[in-house]
């Protein structure tokens, strides 16, 4: 566009999302910079940046497919109006607030439905004080295991135990492309505003756990990179590294769970308080 800004995410752009971001109140973490820019090479993303108003294309849903701008109604509505008659012009990540602008001003122009699989779970952080009631029984009893056969020791992540972070995502079995976007939150944390927490499992770094602010009252749980073999401990290192934040964040949010079956389980497991629903929208034509 002629008007913005339009390719690779960079991290001098962070300054002018989050102000477009937080002005706007925008909650959802798809949006944030931190997301966007640790996620962009995976999601193939590339960023339409203007004075009022951003978005990002990704290829996940096609070679016409945008994040649901984040901005001013007027260059929302404009960016929307461009791509009207596009191909399989497709919007995903849309709050509620996105879902009813779209249906508002697009009237009977997008087929728009629920996308499960990219609603961001929350949690409370009081309920997380104690983890108590049955509601916390799996959770709970995964925690108290761990506990009982291992020596646990948490440390903030720092310059002095950084070498140990990187030692750990080295010998990590994850999929490459998703260990490229951990080695970039270690890299960047400073540039990102990311904090985290090193789990040390009978003297050795087993998890790291790591997030950035999201809203004023809610903190982002990024990523987390557990040792799956230790049962348990990813539940135990989100739970540390929330309670360890600032106390101003009464929420954390855990973000996504892509549809795949067994994180879909173990974010129910953590018992949330609530989640940022999102849709999809795809224009009609025709």
């Amino acid at each position: 566009e002629s008007y913005c800004y339009t390719g690779e995410i960079l991290l001098e752009h962070r300054i002018p999302i989050e102000q477009i971001r937080r002005l706007l109140s925008h909650k959802l973490s798809s949006h944030a910079f931190a997301s966007l820019y640790l996620w962009r090479n995976y999601l193939g993303l590339k960023l339409c940046l203007g004075d009022a108003f951003f978005t990002a294309k990704t290829k996940i849903h096609g070679e016409n497919a945008w994040l649901f701008p984040c901005g001013e109604e007027k260059e929302k509505e404009r960016f929307i109006e461009m791509r009207l008659e596009e191909d399989d012009f497709f919007l995903c990540y849309l709050g509620e607030e996105d879902k009813i602008f779209l249906e508002t001003r697009f009237p009977g122009r997008f087929r728009i439905w629920e996308e499960e699989a990219s609603a961001e779970y929350l949690y409370d952080r009081k309920e997380y004080e104690t983890i108590s009631g049955g509601r916390f029984s799996n959770m709970r009893k995964q925690i108290r295991h761990l506990q009982k056969e291992h020596a646990l020791e948490i440390r903030r992540l720092g310059d002095e135990n950084l070498n140990l972070a990187w030692e750990m995502l080295h010998e990590s079995v994850w999929e490459t492309k998703a260990l490229d976007v951990a080695k970039d939150a270690l890299a960047h944390r400073k540039e990102l505003d990311i904090s985290g927490i090193l789990t040390f499992v009978d003297g050795k770094a087993r998890s790291l756990v790591m997030g950035f602010p999201l809203t004023h009252d809610t903190l982002d749980g990024c990523l987390d990179c557990s040792d799956t073999s230790v049962r348990g401990l990813s539940y135990y290192g989100k739970r540390e590294f929330f309670l360890a934040s600032k106390a101003q964040y009464r929420y954390l949010n855990a973000e996504e769970d892509l549809g795949i079956p067994g994180l879909r389980m173990m974010k129910r497991h953590m018992s949330p308080v609530g989640k940022n629903r999102t849709w999809n929208a795809k224009n009609i034509r025709g």
